[in-house]
């Protein structure tokens, strides 16, 4: 009679930082995947001026939730503290506003578990308007109709080793982090492998960290740096 190995602990990381009204929708969205072996960490910001600590502390009577209040650090601090606490051996970043798709789990984790040289699978993401925003309120923000493509935290699924390897994010940078790490991951050569499916719900509420006004200015910051990098490894090598 042959055995079916259990598939490998997925750590869900969410940060949370006055995020109380959507982080209840984002840890439902993750408990109601059909997959198994799951652990979900809810790290609570203190400087969070909303209920998000009461929230948070409220759904870690769920099973397989954990909820970590800690001082407040910014937001890749935070990402870099998940992964420190994850037992997991496969990473999932989900943003406390976001909400995972029906089965997204479950579809990376069936490339992976196919793909055991896969550092990375990521899929696509749908953006919508958060329903309490008024007519006026969401005409501000041009929404794709369609689906686009992966980059957000939350539309991958990272195998822990390699994340280790390219190493935290960084915590200097104000905004896109993320881009700055899958960047890097990029560098150290990963394995990324994607699948044709929506496998996360992007909300926008207006107050998006993404969206500021900042985040172009680190973008640039963040591409600039990739750019001298590689010209400066380009010059190593033809030395």
């Amino acid at each position: 009679m042959s055995q079916h190995a259990e598939p490998p602990l997925l750590s869900v990381i969410i940060p949370v930082w006055n995020g109380a009204r959507y982080l209840g929708e984002a840890v439902s969205s993750v408990l109601g995947q059909e997959a198994e072996n799951i652990e979900v960490l809810i790290l609570v910001d203190d400087g969070s001026e909303d209920d998000s600590a009461r929230v948070a502390q409220e759904l870690a009577a769920a099973p397989f939730v954990r909820c970590v209040v800690h001082p407040h650090m910014g937001l890749a601090a935070a990402r870099n503290l998940g992964v420190s606490l994850a037992r997991g051996g496969l990473l999932l970043h989900l943003d406390a506003d976001d909400i995972l798709a029906p089965s997204s789990i479950s579809k990376h984790l069936e490339v992976l578990s196919k793909n055991p040289d896969a550092d990375i699978v990521t899929g696509s993401m749908i953006s919508f308007t958060s329903p309490e925003l008024s007519p006026e309120e969401a005409a501000r923000y041009d929404i794709p109709a369609g689906p686009q493509k992966g980059g957000l935290p939350g539309t991958s699924i990272v195998r822990a080793a390699f994340a280790e390897k390219v190493g935290p994010q960084n915590a200097g940078l104000s905004h896109s982090a993320d881009l700055d790490w899958m960047i890097r991951a990029v560098e150290a050569g990963a394995k990324t492998l994607t699948i044709p499916n929506v496998v996360l719900l992007r909300r926008i509420h207006g107050r998006n960290t993404s969206l500021a006004s900042s985040a172009a200015a680190s973008r640039f910051q963040i591409l600039r740096a990739a750019m001298a990098r590689r010209t400066q490894t380009g010059t190593h090598s033809s030395q």
